[in-house]
């Protein structure tokens, strides 16, 4: 079920392919819900060409339709704050980079940054 997320911000930006874990998504509208304002998704699944071309891990989530990028840019600081906060909550993994935070499902509640 997808409530807040166009299929443009979920499928692979170089071909369109649109392979996107459904309890992945389920999630994502679940801290859509919670955090009560939209965010907007720079990345969600990648084929393998994009993912070498953005130089993201061989084993990404991304890969597997089970992470995304968050844009930082329409977020001010209480709401980036409870973005994070409930991601953790939900025992997901978050990344934080200055100009988005990667969200996926690997591990319980771990946090990294970027190079900031």
């Amino acid at each position: 079920m997808n409530n807040y997320f166009r299929d443009e911000e979920l499928n692979c930006n170089c071909c369109g392919s649109l392979k996107f874990s459904e309890d992945f998504l389920c999630i994502l509208n679940d801290l859509r819900e919670y955090c009560g304002h939209p965010f907007y998704i720079t990345s969600g699944y990648r084929c393998e060409k994009h993912n070498t071309k953005v130089g993201g891990s061989p084993t990404s989530y991304h890969l597997e339709g089970r992470a995304v990028d968050i844009s930082r840019h329409n977020m001010n600081g209480e709401q980036l704050r409870k973005l994070i906060q409930t991601a953790l909550n939900h025992d997901l993994t978050v990344g934080i980079a200055s100009s988005f935070v990667h969200i996926d499902d690997r591990d319980s509640g771990i946090i990294y940054t970027y190079s900031l």
